[in-house]
Protein backbone atom coordinates (compact mmCIF):
# COMPACT_ATOMS: atom_id res chain seq x y z
CA UNK A 1 0.00 0.00 0.00
CA UNK A 2 1.27 3.45 -0.74
CA UNK A 3 2.98 5.48 1.91
CA UNK A 4 2.19 9.07 2.79
CA UNK A 5 -1.60 8.75 2.69
CA UNK A 6 -2.18 9.80 6.27
CA UNK A 7 -2.85 13.45 7.04
CA UNK A 8 -0.93 15.09 9.86
CA UNK A 9 -2.65 14.65 13.25
CA UNK A 10 -1.82 18.21 14.26
CA UNK A 11 -3.87 19.51 11.34
CA UNK A 12 -6.83 17.58 12.73
CA UNK A 13 -6.33 18.77 16.29
CA UNK A 14 -6.57 15.17 17.47
CA UNK A 15 -5.84 14.15 21.01
CA UNK A 16 -2.91 11.76 21.24
CA UNK A 17 -3.99 10.18 24.54
CA UNK A 18 -4.88 6.65 23.46
CA UNK A 19 -5.46 5.42 27.00
CA UNK A 20 -9.10 6.59 26.87
CA UNK A 21 -9.73 4.71 23.61
CA UNK A 22 -11.10 1.23 24.31
CA UNK A 23 -10.98 -0.91 21.15
CA UNK A 24 -14.27 -2.62 20.34
CA UNK A 25 -13.08 -5.01 17.62
CA UNK A 26 -9.98 -6.40 15.89
CA UNK A 27 -9.79 -3.50 13.45
CA UNK A 28 -9.65 -1.03 16.35
CA UNK A 29 -6.99 -3.08 18.14
CA UNK A 30 -4.89 -2.97 14.97
CA UNK A 31 -5.56 0.75 14.46
CA UNK A 32 -4.59 1.58 18.03
CA UNK A 33 -1.32 -0.33 17.64
CA UNK A 34 -0.62 1.38 14.30
CA UNK A 35 -1.21 4.86 15.76
CA UNK A 36 0.86 4.25 18.91
CA UNK A 37 4.43 5.49 19.16
CA UNK A 38 6.52 3.10 17.10
CA UNK A 39 3.43 1.74 15.35
CA UNK A 40 3.43 0.92 11.66
CA UNK A 41 0.51 2.61 9.92
CA UNK A 42 1.61 1.38 6.49
CA UNK A 43 1.30 -2.21 7.73
CA UNK A 44 -2.20 -1.42 9.05
CA UNK A 45 -3.56 -0.12 5.72
CA UNK A 46 -4.08 -3.55 4.04
CA UNK A 47 -6.10 -4.67 7.10
CA UNK A 48 -8.14 -1.47 6.92
CA UNK A 49 -8.87 -1.96 3.22
CA UNK A 50 -10.14 -5.52 3.87
CA UNK A 51 -12.39 -4.38 6.75
CA UNK A 52 -15.80 -2.76 6.86
CA UNK A 53 -16.56 0.62 8.41
CA UNK A 54 -19.75 2.25 9.62
CA UNK A 55 -20.93 5.27 7.68
CA UNK A 56 -23.49 7.65 9.19
CA UNK A 57 -26.19 8.79 6.76
CA UNK A 58 -28.64 11.67 6.78
CA UNK A 59 -31.30 9.50 5.14
CA UNK A 60 -32.75 6.13 6.12
CA UNK A 61 -30.53 3.75 4.15
CA UNK A 62 -32.45 0.72 5.37
CA UNK A 63 -35.78 1.85 3.87
CA UNK A 64 -34.27 3.21 0.67
CA UNK A 65 -30.62 2.29 0.04
CA UNK A 66 -30.55 4.54 -3.03
CA UNK A 67 -30.99 7.61 -0.83
CA UNK A 68 -27.67 7.08 0.94
CA UNK A 69 -26.37 10.52 2.02
CA UNK A 70 -23.19 10.19 4.08
CA UNK A 71 -22.23 12.82 6.62
CA UNK A 72 -19.46 15.06 5.31
CA UNK A 73 -17.04 17.28 7.21
CA UNK A 74 -15.25 20.19 5.58
CA UNK A 75 -11.54 20.03 6.30
CA UNK A 76 -9.69 23.01 4.88
CA UNK A 77 -12.06 23.28 1.93
CA UNK A 78 -12.14 19.57 1.13
CA UNK A 79 -15.14 17.41 2.05
CA UNK A 80 -14.31 14.31 4.08
CA UNK A 81 -16.74 11.43 4.48
CA UNK A 82 -17.09 10.51 8.14
CA UNK A 83 -16.71 6.81 8.97
CA UNK A 84 -16.23 4.83 12.15
CA UNK A 85 -14.43 1.59 12.92
CA UNK A 86 -17.18 0.47 15.33
CA UNK A 87 -20.91 1.00 14.89
CA UNK A 88 -21.45 2.38 18.40
CA UNK A 89 -18.99 5.24 17.72
CA UNK A 90 -21.33 6.61 15.04
CA UNK A 91 -23.65 7.77 17.83
CA UNK A 92 -21.37 10.79 18.23
CA UNK A 93 -22.79 12.25 14.99
CA UNK A 94 -26.34 10.88 15.27
CA UNK A 95 -27.69 14.44 15.48
CA UNK A 96 -26.73 14.92 11.80
CA UNK A 97 -26.51 11.30 10.63
CA UNK A 98 -29.02 9.19 12.56
CA UNK A 99 -28.77 6.18 10.22
CA UNK A 100 -25.71 3.96 9.86
CA UNK A 101 -24.64 1.73 7.00
CA UNK A 102 -21.82 -0.81 7.09
CA UNK A 103 -19.64 -0.69 3.98
CA UNK A 104 -16.53 -2.60 2.95
CA UNK A 105 -13.62 -0.14 2.88
CA UNK A 106 -12.41 -1.43 -0.49
CA UNK A 107 -15.78 -0.67 -2.08
CA UNK A 108 -15.97 2.68 -0.33
CA UNK A 109 -12.49 3.80 -1.40
CA UNK A 110 -12.87 2.75 -5.02
CA UNK A 111 -16.30 4.40 -5.26
CA UNK A 112 -15.53 7.71 -3.54
CA UNK A 113 -16.18 10.95 -5.42
CA UNK A 114 -12.92 12.39 -6.82
CA UNK A 115 -12.75 15.41 -4.48
CA UNK A 116 -13.81 13.70 -1.23
CA UNK A 117 -11.48 12.45 1.47
CA UNK A 118 -12.09 10.19 4.45
CA UNK A 119 -12.23 11.03 8.17
CA UNK A 120 -12.03 7.94 10.38
CA UNK A 121 -13.26 8.07 14.00
CA UNK A 122 -13.63 11.86 14.33
CA UNK A 123 -13.68 12.99 17.94
CA UNK A 124 -11.89 9.84 19.09
CA UNK A 125 -8.29 9.76 20.24
CA UNK A 126 -7.52 7.00 17.72
CA UNK A 127 -8.41 7.86 14.17
CA UNK A 128 -6.99 9.32 10.99
CA UNK A 129 -7.80 11.30 7.90
CA UNK A 130 -6.95 10.69 4.25
CA UNK A 131 -7.22 13.44 1.66
CA UNK A 132 -9.03 12.95 -1.63
CA UNK A 133 -5.65 12.68 -3.38
CA UNK A 134 -4.54 10.06 -0.86
CA UNK A 135 -7.73 8.06 -1.45
CA UNK A 136 -7.13 8.13 -5.21
CA UNK A 137 -3.64 6.70 -4.63
CA UNK A 138 -5.08 4.06 -2.30
CA UNK A 139 -7.77 3.17 -4.86
CA UNK A 140 -5.07 2.81 -7.53
CA UNK A 141 -3.10 0.51 -5.21
CA UNK A 142 -6.22 -1.58 -4.62
CA UNK A 143 -6.92 -1.95 -8.34
CA UNK A 144 -3.31 -3.05 -8.98
CA UNK A 145 -3.49 -5.80 -6.35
Amino acid sequence: MCAGLLDDDKALGQVTDMVSFIPQNKLEIDLQAARADGGNFAAFLPNFVRASVFVPSVSDVHKNPGDFQPVLFDQEGEPRMIVFTAESRAASVSHVGPYVKSLPVQRLVTGMPMRTGLLVNPGESVGFSISAAGLRRLAADISRN
